[in-house]
């Protein structure tokens, strides 16, 4: 895994105790365990080679974080948080596998409802209805052209927003991405770098739907990054 949800208000009412040195060594269990997607193994000495941890303050915080947080089996220590992201995480890859083995997603099949929906062309994908007010009448002074463009720039500005935690990857947006020549699971997984990438940056746009856009577009053409 190379995304994970981290609950900022779960975490701190669970870890407001912890020692800076024993958050730490928190955090780095947690990375280990989710990009291993194992347990942490059985041996304290050889998780703390694995997370870093050289002075004796800090072994000794991976070994109390561990007995706090973890559950100790055979095959090593256990989060069960951790457990249940991965599992659902590998259902999740499993589903995409199976659905690409069978030529992607299951199309919904076509009702008289869905028939009476008009078509879309918009290649972004994601405008789904016109803006513009077909009844309105024109305008006997129009602006200039400049002043249009730039009227319009201002009333399409929207305020930037940091990157979401999650986000719904939507039929529209899969198809667009197939257009591209990126397959389901494909999509799944550079949507997936694309969120923790930005997360990890504090990244902020105003749309991030156009922002999902251009990464799997340079995902296509790795040349454009």
């Amino acid at each position: 895994m190379n995304f994970y949800k981290h609950h900022i208000g779960d975490y701190a009412q669970a870890t407001g105790h912890l020692t800076w040195v024993e958050d730490m060594a928190y955090t780095r269990l947690m990375r280990l365990y989710y990009s291993t997607e194992k347990p942490i193994p059985v041996d304290v000495a050889q998780a703390c080679r694995l997370v870093r941890a050289t002075s004796k303050v800090e072994r000794q915080a991976v070994e109390q974080v561990l007995r706090e947080f973890f559950v100790l089996e055979a095959d090593g220590w256990h989060q069960k948080r951790c457990d249940a992201e991965i599992d659902a995480f590998a259902k999740k890859a499993n589903s995409n596998r199976e659905n690409g083995k069978k030529g992607g997603r299951p199309r919904k099949e076509e009702t008289d409802s869905d028939s009476e929906h008009e078509p879309t062309n918009n290649p972004d994908g994601f405008c789904l209805k016109p803006t513009e007010n077909l009844n309105q009448i024109p305008d006997k002074n129009p602006p200039t052209p400049l002043a249009a463009a730039s009227g319009e720039k201002r009333r399409r500005r929207k305020p930037k927003t940091p990157c979401p935690e999650a986000m719904e990857i939507t039929d529209e947006m899969y198809d667009w991405a197939n257009g591209k020549g990126l397959q389901d699971e494909r999509v799944v997984n550079e949507t997936e770098r694309f969120l923790a990438w930005h997360q990890g940056k504090d990244s902020q746009w105003s749309d991030w739907k156009r922002a999902w856009q251009t990464w799997m577009l340079k995902a296509v053409s790795p040349g454009l990054r």
